[in-house]
């Protein structure tokens, strides 16, 4: 009977655990933001998950690499995001380069708090040896 307690009261803690991890998301997102989640898009092999997520004050740039084109060679996947206003290009943040391995990779916050009629978009490029083969949006994010 002692090897249960010990069981039941790791039972607790990990409930205790998710239900602040729940708690958190769920106050993490305003609703005076708009827009942001995830779109799969697939070009030339490489399938990849471009996001962007927001707290009603930062817009979050991320994508996913779910599974890489074979390639030979150098490669650099990069992150940006791309503001427009009425759907023509305002302007953009600098990249944010990393590698090409399958996994979660993350662009630079950007303030949308306060920047309104404006959408924001996540933009990744995969780059193989100096050659752009990937290029994709990700959904707008829409501040206030």
């Amino acid at each position: 009977m002692s090897q249960r307690r010990p069981i039941a009261a790791a039972a607790v803690m990990l409930a205790a655990v998710i239900a602040s991890v729940v708690a958190m998301v769920v106050v993490a997102n305003p609703a005076h933001a708009s827009g942001g989640g995830c779109s799969d898009i697939t070009q030339r092999n490489w399938h990849i998950g471009v996001c962007s997520g927001d707290d009603g004050r930062f817009m979050y740039p991320d994508f996913y690499i779910n599974a890489p084109a074979p390639y030979s060679g150098t490669c650099t996947s990069k992150v940006r995001v791309d503001v427009f206003r009425d759907g023509v290009l305002q302007g953009y943040t600098g990249w944010v380069e990393d590698g090409c391995a399958i996994g979660h990779y993350w662009g630079s916050p950007v303030k949308i708090e306060g920047r309104t009629n404006l959408d924001f978009r996540t933009r990744v490029q995969i780059v193989v040896n100096g050659s752009i083969v990937y290029n994709a949006l990700g959904p707008a994010t829409r501040c206030c």
